[in-house]
């Protein structure tokens, strides 16, 4: 008995259920994909603010600072990860790199998600230090007896570069300081930013798309860390801006 191949309509039918199934598995399995990079990045942060409390521990219950400048080479020789920003003679040592002899973890020191994954760059579209919290370079590091709920007080957070001010989540300025997938609730996008557009693709996709289905992951003063939806950190940071003297996860002296 002579086999009947496929007709022309059945292939096309065929075809067309491998099509729907493509596109409604695809997208759920590109949730997977960043639900897993989500789940990395938040055990990044709490490492990170494990290794931060390891460090006051031994620096009189002190505080490290957002980045160390101008290191010399000849001093301390090349930064975990490498030189993220410096010279032939000295370089920047950024706090996740401080932090490492207490994390021994080079995948920590960027986001999975991270819009600058090359280490020459990472101090952008990767981790940033509360500098309410984490004292810029230069200046002594905060007591932790200054802080007076820690658990309820940003410390690292996902950010555009390294140093986070809370004024920046509201108003991106100078093509790095920005909270990522914001610029929809913000009603921005990067080309729209001032009075510095955000020009860099990968830290204007970063700050448009986000990176963990919308939402950050943040380590709190005491250590611990948690995924927050974008829309929340803004809202904390719009009560800080409104009421500066009420509690607000910002301020480290009185926090709620």
């Amino acid at each position: 008995m002579k086999r009947r191949g496929f007709t022309l309509i059945e292939l096309l039918v065929v075809i067309a259920i491998i099509a729907i199934l493509a596109a409604i598995l695809f997208p759920v399995f590109a949730q997977a994909r960043e639900k897993a990079r989500q789940t990395q990045c938040l055990s990044n942060m709490k490492q990170l603010g494990l290794a931060e409390m390891m460090y006051a521990q031994d620096y009189d219950e002190r505080l490290s600072n957002t980045h160390l400048a101008a290191v010399p080479y000849a001093a301390a020789g090349v930064p975990p990860g490498g030189c993220w920003s410096g010279t032939t003679d000295w370089c920047h040592w950024f706090f996740p790199q401080v932090l490492y002899a207490y994390h021994k973890s080079l995948p920590m020191l960027t986001c999975p998600s991270g819009a600058r994954s090359t280490a020459s760059a990472a101090y952008r579209g990767h981790y940033g230090a509360n500098t309410a919290v984490i004292s810029y370079a230069g200046t002594p590091g905060k007591a932790l007896a200054e802080i007076s709920a820690p658990a309820n007080t940003y410390m690292f957070m996902e950010f555009g570069v390294y140093n986070v001010d809370y004024g920046r989540v509201l108003q991106p300025l100078g093509g790095m300081y920005y909270l990522p997938g914001s610029a929809a609730a913000l009603g921005l996008t990067a080309a729209t930013v001032k009075p510095t557009a955000i020009t860099n693709a990968d830290l204007a996709t970063d700050f448009e798309k986000g990176r963990h289905n919308g939402g950050i992951n943040i380590a709190f003063s005491d250590g611990h860390a948690k995924w927050f939806k974008v829309e929340a950190v803004i809202d904390q940071t719009r009560k800080r801006v409104a009421v500066p003297e009420q509690p607000n996860a910002w301020n480290p002296v009185n926090p709620s």
